[in-house]
């Protein structure tokens, strides 16, 4: 009766321990879904800007214009090359998911580890 006791408080630790890696990991889809479009949002506007800087007529302007719209494009230069190194950062990340997640298995800390080995030793 006592290893039956033992062997369900066991599984029932093990079982919520990986309840939360689980959980997690569709909060993650969920959200990689909802930034991709925002952040498609935001790069189209950019670009739509640009294209309106590029048909300006810059004879008309004055020297502090063109300054203004020249920060403006370098900013706006420089906010889509950052997306876009995140954008390749966060694929070779889902690619490592997708590649741990073939493998499947169960990961635990180290310390998890040395708490089970003492209360096994402890109670056998």
């Amino acid at each position: 009766m006592k290893k039956i006791i033992f062997y369900f408080f066991t599984a029932s630790f093990l079982l919520l321990a990986a309840a939360p890696q689980l959980w997690a990991n569709e909060d993650a889809k969920n959200s990689k879904t909802e930034t991709a479009v925002s952040e498609m949002a935001e790069v189209n506007e950019m670009v739509n800007r640009l294209n309106e800087i590029k048909k300006m007529d810059f004879k008309e302007m004055t020297s502090v214009e063109k300054k203004e719209l020249r920060k403006e494009v370098r900013s706006i230069r420089r906010d889509l090359k950052t997306i876009a190194k995140s954008d390749s950062a966060s694929e070779a990340q889902s690619a490592a998911e997708a590649a741990a997640a073939e493998r499947g298995g169960f990961y635990i800390s180290t310390g998890a580890a040395i708490i089970i080995v003492l209360l096994l030793i402890l109670l056998l």
